[in-house]
């Protein structure tokens, strides 16, 4: 993941765990998501109480935790 953060050119991560409950997907937006350059899209639906609905409804990163 320092690869990636550190890293000049695009990437792209497709992660399961469409939620964001558990798993990689969880680390890569720690780290990933506070950068100004990462973007983040969801393609399914987001169940109430969950990471990934905190990140569609407008959550912010800063500094690995949500803000």
């Amino acid at each position: 993941m320092k690869r990636l953060a550190q890293k000049a050119q695009p990437d792209i991560v497709i992660a399961a765990n469409g939620m964001c409950q558990g798993g990689r997907i969880v680390n890569y937006l720690q780290t990933l998501a506070p950068l100004p350059t990462t973007d983040v899209l969801f393609v399914g639906h987001q169940a109430r109480g969950t990471l990934g609905r905190l990140c569609s409804s407008g959550m912010r990163w800063q500094q690995g935790l949500m803000i």
